[in-house]
């Protein structure tokens, strides 16, 4: 099998695993629409209320989707629900390429078209929500898009990724996270430290500008006591429905972040591969207890994280000569 090395372009199996995420995303997308409950509720209440700053929080700081959904109606002439069905489409699509092409910076195309097929292969577990949450795949895709920039060492392409990924979901901060995981230890600081500051704040003017704009609305942060509640499995007091979407993360979750935390004990992983599994137990951990653990779609980010160690432990017996740390 080749190593690791990036490819200077695509190669034949890249391209076939494009066309295939382009089928899995309208596989993905049929299902994620068809499954819900109301499917409407996105474009009727949802879109306009946070738009109009009138949502729950912390839903009105996370404008990015409402927006997009907004000026692609308005410029397209389709129905709201139309347009929004076809946004979904183009993110869960983009998702997958951003999350293969992130691979692809250490691993063969075999090897990062397996991992993304598994993810897709285990996404219908997110869809526990009776409506669709606008933002959802927009982080995933982020998430694997700002981690490429990080891992290609392209930070004002990170910065750019950084701002958009704030405006939909305050757990861009873990991105900001990762990226200096992969700094902190080069010498001297003064090469990284101002552009850290910088992001930090940038993540921080978004982050209270948005509260600015829509006041500060206190909202739970803490939910691990109802969390375990959801846990119990025999509590006749709690809907059968959601004791069941509570161990959802577990099948999700589980052999990815076991294989990453194998992987990310390999004496030849790739640094980043280390940094960013650490980062994605912090993130798991976080996600555990400040989210609601029936709606696992809010750990979708974990997989770019567990990602680059699980394929190290994957691939152990490939050659693997030029990774870039």
């Amino acid at each position: 099998m080749t190593n690791g090395a990036p490819a200077a372009r695509p190669s034949r199996l890249d391209r076939v695993a494009i066309a295939l995420y382009a089928a899995v995303a309208v596989a993905i997308a049929f299902l994620d629409f068809y499954i819900r409950r109301n499917p409407s509720y996105a474009i009727t209440t949802y879109v306009p209320q946070v738009l109009a700053g009138t949502y729950e929080a912390p839903f009105i700081y996370r404008p990015l989707a409402p927006w997009i959904i907004q000026a692609f109606t308005s410029l397209s002439g389709l129905s709201p629900m139309a347009a929004f069905v076809l946004l979904r489409l183009a993110a869960i699509f983009a998702a997958l390429v951003a999350f293969h092409l992130y691979l692809r910076t250490w691993y063969p195309a075999a090897a990062a078209l397996g991992a993304t097929m598994t993810m897709a292969a285990l996404m219908p577990l997110t869809f526990t929500n009776s409506w669709p949450v606008p933002g959802t795949y927009l982080e995933l895709a982020f998430f694997s898009a700002g981690a490429w920039a990080i891992a290609r060492k392209r930070d004002w392409l990170f910065g750019a990724i950084l701002l958009l990924a704030s405006l939909n979901r305050e757990t861009s901060a873990f991105l900001l996270l990762l990226w200096a995981a992969t700094r902190v230890s080069e010498r001297p600081a003064a090469q990284w430290l101002p552009r850290a500051v910088m992001f930090g704040a940038a993540w921080l003017v978004v982050f209270a500008g948005l509260r600015w704009m829509h006041g500060f609305k206190t909202y739970t942060v803490f939910v691990l006591g109802q969390n375990l509640l959801y846990l119990n499995a025999i509590d006749a007091g709690i809907d059968p429905r959601l004791r069941l979407f509570a161990w959802f993360w577990l099948p999700m979750l589980g052999v990815p972040g076991w294989l990453a935390w194998r992987g990310a004990r390999l004496a030849d992983a790739p640094g980043f591969a280390r940094r960013a599994f650490v980062v994605g137990l912090v993130f798991t951990g976080a996600s555990l207890m400040a989210a609601s653990i029936v709606e696992p779609r809010v750990l979708l980010p974990a997989f770019p994280l567990f990602a680059p160690a699980a394929l190290a432990w994957v691939t152990n017996d490939d050659a693997r000569s030029s990774r870039p740390a």
